[in-house]
């Protein structure tokens, strides 16, 4: 939900966006990549998976949503709030959304089967093989985060990957040597 006005910035400090993200997300990207292209300035605050509920409930976020686009407007808690705030924004030349009535429709309809079917398939698949392979997924996670995130998510490794397995596979691996 974007939250108008929800920015903790006093009205004179300059707009500085804020993307809270899991690096290795693969939507998390898509921000970025509109951001980019469109040549408007962010701060990327990465967070390690499970970890990055504090940093979300703390910007008025719900843990489910990412990534979480502050701006000197709005929070928005969604992929496709940012992604709508940020299209709004660009020159035309760098919309995502066509202007025309038929092509935006047929643009949204798959980006929808993009972000709702492959993009959840795609997480849900990357989780079921790679948890069991803390040698592979712990650098990945370590990627761009706080130091104290990254020193804690070597610690407890086993848990985070235990409630992402139980929450995104359906299946629980104790030992996380078998794939799950």
């Amino acid at each position: 939900m974007i939250k108008p006005g929800n920015t903790r910035r006093g009205v004179y400090s300059k707009p500085v966006n804020q993307l809270l993200t899991l690096p290795v997300s693969h939507l998390c990207e898509l921000i970025r990549w509109l951001l980019d292209r469109g040549g408007v300035p962010y701060r990327e605050s990465g967070q390690v998976p499970v970890l990055h509920f504090f940093a979300f409930l703390l910007a008025g976020a719900d843990t489910k949503a990412m990534p979480v686009l502050i701006t000197n407007e709005a929070t928005l808690g969604s992929l496709r709030e940012a992604i709508d705030y940020i299209d709004a924004r660009l020159p035309e030349a760098l919309r995502l959304w066509p202007s025309n009535p038929s092509e935006r429709e047929q643009t949204e309809r798959l980006l929808g089967i993009l972000l709702n079917d492959l993009a959840i398939a795609t997480r849900n698949y990357a989780y079921a093989m790679l948890l069991p392979h803390k040698e592979v997924v712990l650098p990945l996670w370590q990627q761009r985060v706080p130091g104290w995130q990254q020193w804690l998510a070597a610690k407890i490794y086993l848990w985070l990957a235990g409630v992402l397995a139980k929450k995104f596979t359906g299946r629980y691996c104790a030992n996380h040597h078998q794939p799950i």
